[in-house]
């Protein structure tokens, strides 16, 4: 035990966890980060995503693509530099991990936007909205990433490709590992789900019960299948999840790994999700984590099951130190 607190502690200087700054009406310049430019990709229809990725990259020299998501802060650079850290602590060559930071722009963050940027309504893309400017979904946003990546012609040694995100950017890898595209032509694709403050569920049950009287909206999308967003609905991978269980099957044998800090058990606060709702799914990230994983593994078919769970000892709710644990970097860049 003296042994894996001297690791986690060191862990956590060489980490630097990410300062707990609030951002709700957005910055007004993009923050520099030692390391990496700021881009816009193309995704459709003359509509860029803004993004934080590596800079300077051979892209010969790529194995693996790190797509991190932010959390509700919309806090791109930070989330770069907690992957960089990680980077840092970890047994792999930086030269062979591309990173990139993906930016959801919100109508909190115009002083960022260009008149091509896709925007949301405040932190609709969490849940797999579509912008507010163009019918395209922030899963649509992770389909092109992925398929930008899988592509041999730009990545000719890429054979991962790793999505993950924390908190608020942990929601939208959930829900988007249940739906999203995972056409990658034999690259592996793996998804890393950190402290999300809900999941969806499948069905009626909620570990802690729930009266559809007092809270009519438990069992709609984001929280549960019913009135999914558009981009669900229109995909013909999921149909809508009208043939639910062919859906759970192939979902089941998607590359998932939860993680969980052992601490991130505050009941209340801003990162937590308190409508009755997600409150329905637990009392605290990890207990809504933890009954999330009890309630999978109850009801998905176990054939095929490809999905695992961390929980990263000593660790609250940062997203820094979750990415740089030994179970972060195993999940993220190593395995």
């Amino acid at each position: 035990m003296k042994l894996e607190v001297l690791v986690i502690t060191w862990l956590a200087v060489a980490c630097m966890f990410m300062p707990a700054e609030m951002i709700k009406f957005g910055k007004k310049t993009y923050p520099i980060v030692t390391g990496a430019e700021v881009g816009s990709m193309y995704i459709a229809d003359h509509r860029y995503i803004a993004n934080y990725h590596t800079a300077n990259a051979s892209r010969q020299d790529i194995t693996r693509a790190v797509i991190v998501v932010h959390g509700k802060r919309r806090d791109a650079w930070n989330y770069y530099r907690a992957i960089q850290s990680a980077v840092k602590v970890s047994n792999v060559n930086a030269s062979k991990i591309f990173i990139m930071a993906p930016l959801f722009l919100s109508t909190w963050d115009m002083d960022l936007a260009k008149p091509t940027s896709l925007i949301w309504k405040d932190n609709s893309w969490m849940d797999g909205g579509d912008a507010i400017n163009h019918t395209i979904s922030s899963f649509s946003v992770l389909d092109y990433l992925v398929t930008h990546f899988s592509d041999k012609s730009r990545f000719p040694n890429l054979d991962s490709v790793v999505i993950t995100g924390h908190s608020g950017g942990a929601q939208l890898v959930q829900r988007y590992s249940l739906v999203g595209n995972d056409s990658t032509d034999g690259i592996n694709l793996r998804y890393v789900i950190a402290n999300p403050s809900s999941f969806v569920y499948f069905n009626e049950y909620r570990p802690r019960g729930v009266s559809p009287t007092l809270c009519p909206g438990y069992n709609t999308w984001k929280y549960g299948i019913m009135k999914p967003p558009r981009y669900v609905l229109d995909s013909p991978r999921v149909r809508g999840l009208t043939d639910l269980g062919s859906t759970l099957e192939t979902f089941a044998a998607r590359d998932v790994v939860y993680m969980n800090g052992q601490y991130d058990n505050f009941t209340s606060g801003g990162l937590l999700d308190t409508g009755c709702e997600a409150e329905a799914q637990g009392v605290s990230h990890i207990d809504r984590g933890l009954a999330y994983w009890s309630y999978i593994t109850s009801i998905l078919p176990l054939s095929n099951f490809n999905q695992d769970i961390e929980i990263v000892p000593f660790m609250n709710h940062n997203a820094t130190g979750m990415f740089c644990s030994t179970a972060g970097v195993n999940a993220i860049l190593e395995a």
